[in-house]
C-alpha cells in the first residue's frame, strides 16, 4: 500500500489479517506480520513469525469457522512506527455441549507497525477482549 495515512495503512493490514484468519491463510499472514512479530492476549503469547502462524492452526483446531469484522481504527505515527488501536468483533463457530454456538469476542487490538523491505507489517498485536457473548447458531448455510 502506497498511502502515508496511518489509519489507511492499519485498516489495510487489519483487513488482510482478518481475511487470513477466517480463511486459515498462512501465506496472507506472512505478508502482514513481521518476522519478529508478537501476538498476545488472554492466555497466549506467540513470538516470531512461526509462533504467530501457529495461531492459524489453533483457529482451525478449536473452531468450525470464524468471521473477524474490523471496525474502528485510530492510528498515529511514532517516529518510524505506526501505533494504533483496532476494534474487531470476532465471531467463532464452536461446538459446545454437542451444539454449534457462536462465541463472539469484542476485541481491541493494541497495534504497532513498521516498514520492512518497503512494506508495512504488524510488529505487535496485543489483543484485549472487552467482553464475550455466546449465542446459538440458528442456521449455518443460508446461501441456497
Amino acid at each position: 500500500m502506497q498511502t502515508t495515512n496511518p489509519v489507511a495503512i492499519v485498516r489495510d493490514l487489519a483487513d488482510r489479517y482478518a481475511r487470513g484468519a477466517d480463511r486459515l491463510d498462512k501465506a496472507l499472514w506472512r505478508q502482514v506480520l513481521a518476522n519478529d512479530c508478537l501476538i498476545d492476549g488472554p492466555g497466549f503469547h506467540n513470538q516470531g513469525i512461526d509462533g504467530c502462524l501457529e495461531l492459524i492452526d489453533t483457529l482451525e483446531r478449536i473452531f468450525v469457522r470464524t468471521r473477524h469484522n474490523v471496525m474502528n481504527v485510530t492510528a498515529h505515527r511514532d517516529g518510524t512506527e505506526v501505533v494504533a488501536e483496532t476494534y474487531c468483533i470476532a465471531d467463532h463457530i464452536q461446538v459446545m455441549d454437542g451444539e454449534k454456538k457462536i462465541l463472539s469476542w469484542h476485541i481491541r487490538y493494541q497495534d504497532r507497525l513498521s516498514k520492512n523491505s518497503g512494506e508495512w507489517q504488524f510488529t505487535r498485536r496485543h489483543l484485549i477482549i472487552d467482553w464475550e457473548e455466546i449465542r446459538p447458531l440458528s442456521r449455518e448455510d443460508v446461501s441456497a
